[in-house]
């Protein structure tokens, strides 16, 4: 389980994929535009504050990272790209998704 910091809180975090409008720019940059979650609901990005070129490959995956602001609040979102294995048959392909906070909070049981 992975918990991320919220308005002061600990919460459980888990991974959610999401459909991005992105476009290409005349210098060959992926710029993300919009982010539309699972429920339809779409975000305009206001701005790509960083982005991160791939990184190196782990379980045949490498990731870039976006750090962007949608409506005044800043997040992160990602693009996965899951490598082609001739081994198990699965094809290249490329995943956006982004850190989404569940309701459980971490007890103080727990620690930090």
């Amino acid at each position: 389980m992975d918990y991320r910091a919220k308005d002061g809180e600990m919460r459980r975090v888990h991974r959610e994929t999401v459909d991005v409008l992105a476009r290409f720019g005349r210098d060959g940059r992926l710029e993300p535009c919009v982010v539309v979650l699972k429920d339809c609901r779409a975000f305009r990005i206001d701005e790509v504050l960083m982005a991160s070129g791939f990184g190196p490959v782990h379980h045949g995956k490498r990731t870039a990272r976006f750090d962007i602001r949608l409506g005044g609040r800043e997040t992160q979102l990602f693009l996965e790209h899951q490598l082609e294995n001739p081994a198990t048959g699965t094809a290249d392909k490329y995943v956006w998704w982004v850190r989404a906070f569940d309701g459980t909070k971490r007890s103080p049981a727990e620690g930090c």
